[in-house]
């Protein structure tokens, strides 16, 4: 689904109005789904429900963000992977909602509910043990089996979000007029082969010039690399 309305692609581009509703509401579908794909994420608010795998740390980075505050998050945690009532942890006492970031982060304050849970391996799985100024001090990571569910993406798609669409759409719909070719400075570049895998891969290079600024709007929405959880499902 397009994360820009054909009438709105008219206030970015106005050149788009050389083609049919039909040709922009296609270039428009692919464009929103090749900028999805180069930031490794959903943009439009939706709901979730998915299983993650906790990599030793106390924050959990949820698949899809910005998280809606407005809904509850629900937490599970289960090696049975039943997800039962009965396994629910609870917001802002077991764990806190980082929306904008996506981020669970698991509290300190409840150690002894950990140490209490612990027919699944106590306190030697879930926390972490050391020294801070000749003082033990533990803290809880995340488990093997977590699920969670959650409401995320945007009500109203930011603007320059809107603008980067724009641009890719454009490019794209340039780039079959001239038969798959685009022109830079000193040469051509053939997209005709790669399409959608074109737009991904070469942006996240860098290669295409005339998308650079486009790229770097895009950037800032791009789901960072590091790894504090591992979805499942």
């Amino acid at each position: 689904m397009s994360l820009l309305s054909v009438a709105d692609f008219g206030n970015y581009a106005s050149t788009a109005a050389a083609y049919t509703t039909a040709q922009k509401q296609a270039f428009l579908d692919a464009a929103s789904t090749a900028v999805e794909r180069y930031c490794r994420r959903s943009f439009k608010l939706a709901s979730y429900v998915e299983q993650y795998t906790g990599e030793g740390h106390p924050d959990l980075r949820l698949n899809q963000y910005p998280v809606d505050p407005t809904t509850p998050v629900a937490v599970n945690i289960d090696r049975t992977y039943a997800f039962a009532a009965s396994t629910a942890l609870t917001q802002n006492t077991d764990f806190i909602l980082f929306p904008d970031q996506g981020i669970l982060r698991l509290l300190t304050s409840n150690m002894g509910w950990w140490t209490a849970y612990g027919g699944i391996g106590g306190m030697a799985q879930w926390g972490y043990n050391g020294l801070l100024n000749g003082s033990q001090i533990a803290w809880p990571k995340w488990p093997l089996s977590i699920q969670v569910s959650y409401n995320a993406g945007y009500v109203d798609i930011p603007s320059d979000l809107k603008m980067a669409i724009a641009s890719v759409a454009m490019f794209g719909m340039r780039s079959v007029d001239f038969g798959g070719m685009t022109s830079t400075i000193e040469n051509y570049i053939d997209v005709s082969s790669g399409g959608l895998q074109f737009m991904t891969e070469n942006l996240a290079r860098g290669a295409v010039p005339a998308l650079a600024s486009t790229r770097e709007i895009l950037q800032s929405y791009r789901k960072p690399d590091m790894a504090v959880s591992t979805l499942i499902r």
